[in-house]
């Protein structure tokens, strides 16, 4: 349901009636962002992961492509929100199966929606979790595809030099909150932006619930 859109951060939602992956993760090396972990899997195939250097990762066995079969899921990072990595079953081993996530470091704080066949990944980055980073993906073979994404952030432009030739740095406006959501119809890579609109933060009749509720109705409409 989309009710799971408002658990940020919840580790318990992303984790709900999984079993553990067992031990046998070992640090190998590090690398300039992270180390790379070894986990060998309980039918003892090798699976390497990047994840954060000051805390080892931590796996377990759950369904995340619906298709009956536990797959791997791997806790890499954790601090505002927490990033995970699926390792999908394919009928002979498992296959690294994260997109490249909408903050670059995998699936945040993901939960699953099995009626709708869909993953949901969900960054706060700020502002009681109006600043975020919300994507909705839909498995396509053992690839999460992007199907929504909402984008909302504090309102930021190019700096023009001051005879107008050039742009020389990025200001940004902590009063406005611009937030889009882009839709990725079949064929189109970089996908459409379907929706977008300015919040005024400072406004006298500003509502944070009311704004939330906004953009996730724009994200989530007709799907």
């Amino acid at each position: 349901t989309w009710e799971v859109l408002c658990l940020l951060g919840s580790l318990a939602a992303c984790g709900a009636g999984a079993e553990a992956a067992g031990s046998g993760v070992e640090k190998l090396a590090l690398t300039g962002g992270g180390a790379i972990y070894r986990y060998t899997a309980p039918d003892g195939q090798e699976i390497y992961l990047v994840a954060d250097e000051r805390q080892e990762p931590v796996l377990h066995r759950e369904d995340v492509n619906f298709d009956g079969v536990e797959d791997v899921v791997a806790l890499t990072r954790l601090g505002a929100n927490a990033f995970y990595d699926f390792f999908v079953w394919d009928g002979q081993q498992y296959v690294y199966a994260t997109p490249d996530g909408l903050s670059g470091s995998g699936l945040a704080n993901y939960s699953l929606d099995a009626e709708k066949g869909y993953v949901l990944s969900h960054a706060n980055n700020g502002l009681a979790g109006l600043e975020c980073e919300v994507g909705i993906y839909r498995w396509e073979g053992l690839e999460l595809a992007p199907v929504r994404v909402l984008r909302a952030e504090t309102s930021s432009r190019w700096q023009d030099s001051p005879d107008g030739s050039y742009s020389f740095a990025i200001v940004y406006d902590n009063r406005i909150l611009r937030a889009t959501v882009t839709d990725y119809p079949d064929g189109v890579y970089e996908g459409r932006v379907i929706w977008e609109k300015e919040f005024e933060l400072e406004a006298e009749d500003f509502d944070g619930a009311e704004v939330w509720e906004e953009m996730r109705g724009a994200l989530t409409a007709g799907l």
